[in-house]
């Protein structure tokens, strides 16, 4: 062979290498981005339920505090009886 075609073959290989390189690269990243996105679905959910118990301790703080709000309406109601 001669030298030039050597030359050629030489950056037909780099280029095949590159590429192939670029592909397992991009194949990496469309892996890494669907497990990226599966973790913000799941963050997502977390943050859903979190709201359902905060929403849930607040209606039961309201009602304990409602509750309160009559006990001293009770005891008061209680030692004018006695």
């Amino acid at each position: 062979m001669l030298e030039s075609e050597l030359e050629n073959e030489g950056v037909e290989h780099s280029d095949t290498m590159a590429s192939i390189n670029l592909r397992r690269q991009l194949t990496r990243l469309a892996k890494e981005e669907e497990e990226l996105e599966w973790e913000l679905t799941d963050y997502g959910w977390k943050v859903d339920r979190m709201a359902h118990v905060i929403y849930k301790a607040e209606e039961e703080r309201a009602d304990l505090l409602t509750q309160l709000g009559q006990v001293p309406t009770a005891v008061r109601t209680d030692s004018i009886l006695l």
